[in-house]
């Protein structure tokens, strides 16, 4: 399908690009593309119609300052990073260059300063995974950010990006992107959170962000997505891990009007590790997507994928997590579980693990289930003097429990509890001295 809508080529020809640079050659892609429609496979089950009607966004509004409500306190020192509408500020960041081997800066920068490592790795994981979404990010986002960990690096404090949304225009959807790269024996940890300052205006993002992890090196990720009405994105985060490599990813989605992720890990290197977790808690006519595609590409590695949906109301939600295991990929473990609550009989998740595997020495396992709640449980609740619909959010909460307690962060986890306990509006059981530490009101 071609993109018939100028609107696209006029904000492209704004941006002053090269015939042949990387931005072209991606918009050229994308104008062959065209944005999907519910006939391509991978967005099946997703209404992408009101994407249809957003333009890429080539400029944001950047605030004098972040609101006092947003300095979270589930981290007491950390390097923080801000996005407003896509593009990095670095007057509003806070962060300590070249801390410990830690380099971090915008992409423009980058591509001066490390010129062959990001000319090297920048837009290398979309070649053998062609999206309509990836290739609009490519061709339009503006100054992203680059994170650079030397070799032996070791972070002492996690990096902390925030993602915001301010006066975003009218119909447009903001473009961001991140590469991050970890030379061997590295270590870090990242805190992705995203947040609207204008609730009049609804914070539409298309993000895309590259990790590649090198001999030895260790990464964790926790994403922390809440938002209602206001919030549509699509995100892809695509992972190439070298051997003895480690990954651990937390996802957390409470809420959003439209939210998809899309997460691509390769094991290209002997004895690497990925573990992905990630709840969803949708409610009202939330829609939430979640892909996961882990490709074992080398022998001895594992992975270990842990999804759960709590779905209220007229809701909707999709998951797909697969393991391809290429051949040779022998001594390969790989386990996956994706579990479903439906609090309301017109909400629907649609779910489907998948298996694809050409090797014969494997332990690879996947299951999936969708039910209500159990009701001898909820009754032994109530024997005990809780209110039916207090027992029914207790269950709720403890269901959750399995993501939230594998958070390695314990300050990140103990914020994540508390969100749970004011999402179920659960405070009166809860031992924190105050669950509205750290939330926004």
């Amino acid at each position: 399908m071609i993109v018939s809508d100028n609107k696209y080529k006029d904000q492209f020809t704004l941006l002053n690009k090269k015939e042949n640079s990387l931005e072209a050659k991606a918009f050229a892609r994308f104008e062959k593309m065209g944005l999907p429609t519910r006939k391509s496979e991978v967005y099946r089950y997703s209404n992408l119609s009101y994407f249809k009607n957003l333009s890429p966004s080539i400029n944001g509004n950047i605030p004098h300052k972040i609101p006092e409500y947003f300095s979270h306190d589930y981290l007491k020192e950390k390097n923080v990073l801000v996005t407003i509408n896509g593009i990095f500020s670095e007057s509003l960041s806070t962060y300590e260059e070249e801390e410990n081997g830690i380099y971090i800066s915008c992409m423009c920068d980058a591509r001066k300063e490390f010129r062959d490592i990001v000319e090297s790795h920048y837009n290398e994981t979309s070649k053998d995974y062609p999206d309509a979404f990836s290739e609009m990010n490519t061709a339009f986002a503006q100054c992203g950010i680059f994170i650079y960990a030397k070799k032996n690096a070791l972070a002492k404090k996690p990096i902390l990006i925030l993602h915001l949304g301010y006066a975003q225009a009218e119909a447009s959807l903001a473009c961001q992107r991140n590469l991050i790269v970890l030379e061997e024996n590295s270590k870090l940890e990242i805190i992705e959170d995203y947040l609207n300052l204008d609730e009049e205006k609804t914070f539409n993002i298309n993000h895309f962000s590259e990790y590649f992890l090198k001999a030895n090196s260790d990464l964790r990720i926790n994403i922390y997505q809440e938002e209602e009405n206001n919030f549509h994105f699509i995100g892809n985060k695509f992972f190439e891990l070298d051997r003895d490599s480690r990954l651990k990813l937390s996802a957390l989605n409470f809420d959003g009007k439209f939210v998809r992720n899309n997460f691509r890990v390769n094991l290209n290197g002997e004895n690497a590790e990925a573990t992905l977790n990630g709840i969803f808690i949708n409610e009202n006519e939330d829609h939430t997507d979640s892909r996961i595609l882990v490709k074992h590409n080398a022998p001895n590695c594992q992975s270990f994928q842990t999804f759960k949906g709590i779905l209220n109301h007229q809701s909707t939600a999709v998951f797909n997590g697969k393991v391809y295991v290429a051949e040779g990929a022998q001594k390969t473990n790989a386990y996956q579980s994706n579990k479903n609550i439906l609090l309301s009989e017109e909400a629907v998740i649609n779910t489907k693990p998948e298996l694809e595997i050409y090797a014969n020495d494997v332990k690879c396992s996947h299951g999936a289930t969708c039910g209500q709640l159990d009701e001898n449980a909820i009754f032994y609740a109530e024997s005990r003097g809780i209110p039916r619909e207090k027992a029914k959010k207790l269950i709720v909460f403890a269901f959750a429990q399995e993501v939230v307690q594998a958070i390695d962060n314990e300050d990140f986890k103990n914020f994540i509890e508390r969100r749970l306990v004011h999402q179920l509006d659960l405070a009166e059981y809860s031992t924190y001295e105050s669950v509205q530490s750290g939330i926004k009101e």
